[in-house]
């Protein structure tokens, strides 16, 4: 158990899920006290949590949905359309765009002070309408999810500002970018991780202001390289051997890389050489005492990842703008004293226990689905709304009497200060974020009360199947038909096709087909990161300890800070 500088250890407790030890500090306790609602003078204070850290983001990952789509029907207009939500689910579905030129407010319920809140808001949930997809202001991207503001995108899934952009995730201001995960400001990449400001690069990882290479890892402003790894500012290097421009031209032009076997070969021994080459113990820059990776420009946050602008803040991934705030999954913007929230952003204040709510928010709990509210508890699919529980209206002095009330029966129930129940997730836990992250067989998932889909779209029709192993390995021997085939994916044997704008790609860049699912891809991508955790480790240069999220028994080199900045940037 890390401790972050500054914090003393006020108690130890044991998860209720998963029985691990996890801490709570005099800061935590801080933070829940500030964060602590008061109505008419009186504070009523959150609790500190019964689960661990992973167990309580386990449990918020599991409310979304961000790659699994199927073929529905809108519920308002009969339209057919490709939604987040499977067909028979049990929720109203209408089109994004019909769900947002109306007013819904969705059924209002009394409040009775029998039984479970969290019941009430699932009644409410069921006969609220909600979005097919999360998708605004996008132009020919039928097949997307979470992603806005972008163009001739197809299985492009967090990824924003873009255009042509194929089986992509965590994008924003890119374009012709193909099986790429998180980039920034970069065109034409392929099969690329974590990379910033480049363009012309394939198969590289965690690169930033690169250009014209092949098979990089952790590399930076870097040009024409080939098999390269823990390079700065380099030009004509293979296999981080410098050459001159003649020589550097002669050997890649030698280099068997556009097959198959070719590509895994060299994939191969790029992880060999990126063992022996130092790696920064977390990744990150202009930070002032944080811990997680891939955290930028942040200060005094701890324990969180993939994160940009952060101060004072624990447990948050992937959220931009953020101050004084635990506990949070996606996105941010402009937000603060917001504990226990997912999907939420865009200027928001004192939000706890919410899912998918955006705008103008102040002062809202246990809240789904809304937008430009305040004051609110319970409710769901509200906009420009206040005083509202369980979606009915009440008076100012109404709802601060009856909240305390409800707060205190939600204490005898167990609720108060705990996150929604994963059964009141629309959708199974093999269908969200939350398998990726935390991945449980369906007994597992069954056992801990979360919903699993035992539900396979049919798959199109198609002339056949073809075994991916019985794929040519040259693009250059692939034929046209292959549009109208399926092939079947030599890991999970699950078919896939190919897209004519795909396959466009390949033969203009000579790479060969993939021979795995999508969904596989983007897994063994995933893969090639480092776990959400962090260990203490003793530096391979200079032996002091060090955090990181490299466990102890990697067999990767890995440098504490000073030491990295030191042997590659002198």
């Amino acid at each position: 158990m890390l401790i972050p500088p500054g914090e003393s250890v006020v108690e130890t407790k044991s998860c209720k899920v998963c029985s691990a030890n996890f801490v709570i500090t005099d800061k935590d306790l801080e933070f829940y006290d500030k964060v602590s609602p008061v109505f008419n003078g009186k504070k009523e204070s959150i609790p500190t949590p019964m689960l661990c850290p992973d167990c309580r983001q386990r449990r918020r990952l599991a409310f979304r949905n961000e790659r699994k789509l199927y073929r529905r029907k809108c519920d308002l207009t009969g339209k057919e359309l490709i939604s987040i939500y499977k067909p028979h689910a049990s929720v109203v579905v209408y089109e994004a765009s019909e769900w947002r030129r109306q007013a819904w407010g969705g059924m209002e319920l009394d409040f009775d002070f029998l039984g479970s809140v969290f019941w009430k808001i699932a009644q409410i949930q069921k006969n609220t309408p909600r979005p097919h997809l999360h998708v605004p202001e996008n132009e020919n991207c039928e097949y997307v999810n979470q992603s806005g503001y972008s163009k001739n995108c197809y299985l492009a899934f967090v990824t924003d500002y873009s255009q042509d952009c194929l089986y992509t995730h965590g994008l924003f201001r890119c374009e012709d970018m193909v099986d790429v995960s998180v980039a920034t400001d970069s065109q034409c990449c392929y099969e690329c991780n974590n990379v910033e400001r480049c363009q012309n690069i394939y198969f590289c990882d965690f690169c930033s202001d690169c250009h014209d290479s092949w098979f990089l890892s952790n590399c930076h402003g870097c040009s024409f390289c080939f098999g390269c790894s823990g390079l700065v500012r380099a030009q004509y290097c293979y296999w981080n051997e410098q050459l001159s421009k003649e020589e550097y031209e002669r050997r890649v032009s030698a280099t068997i890389k556009n097959t198959t076997s070719g590509i895994t070969d060299r994939k191969g021994v790029l992880q060999n050489l990126s063992y022996s080459i130092p790696n920064p113990s977390l990744h990150g820059t202009s930070n002032e005492s944080c811990t997680g990776d891939f955290v930028s420009e942040s200060k005094h946050s701890y324990q969180s990842f993939f994160c940009e602008r952060l101060e004072d803040c624990k447990y948050c991934t992937n959220l931009r703008d953020v101050r004084d705030s635990y506990d949070w999954d996606y996105v941010g913007y402009q937000g603060e004293q917001c504990y226990e929230c997912l999907g939420t952003g865009d200027g928001i204040f004192h939000a706890m226990f919410c899912t998918h709510i955006w705008g103008n928010v102040r002062n809202i709990y246990y809240c789904d689905l809304c937008m430009d509210v305040e004051h609110c508890f319970a409710c769901v699919g509200l906009r420009n709304k206040q005083y509202c529980i369980l979606n009915k209206q009440y008076t100012e002095e109404e709802y601060n009497i009856l909240v305390p009330k409800i707060i205190e029966h939600m204490r005898k129930t167990g609720e108060w200060g705990e996150f929604f129940s994963p059964s009141l997730s629309p959708f199974g836990y093999n269908e969200t974020v939350a398998m990726e992250y935390f991945p449980l067989s369906k007994e597992e998932v069954l056992k801990l009360g979360f919903n699993w889909s035992d539900y396979e779209p049919p798959f199109p029709k198609v002339e056949k199947i073809i075994p991916a192993s019985k794929l040519p390995e040259n693009i250059a021997d692939i034929p046209d038909d292959i549009l109208n085939w399926a092939i079947e994916c030599e890991v999970t044997k699950k078919p896939f096709r190919i897209i004519k704008q795909e396959l466009e790609f390949y033969r203009k860049h000579s790479l060969p087909i993939p021979r795995r699912h999508p969904d596989q891809r983007h897994l063994d991508r995933l893969a090639l990161r480092n776990p959400r955790k962090l260990y203490e480790r003793k530096c391979d240069q200079c032996h002091k300890d060090m955090i990181t999220t490299y466990a102890p028994d990697r067999p990767e080199t890995v440098y504490c800070e000073e030491c990295y900045q030191r042997e590659v940037y002198g």
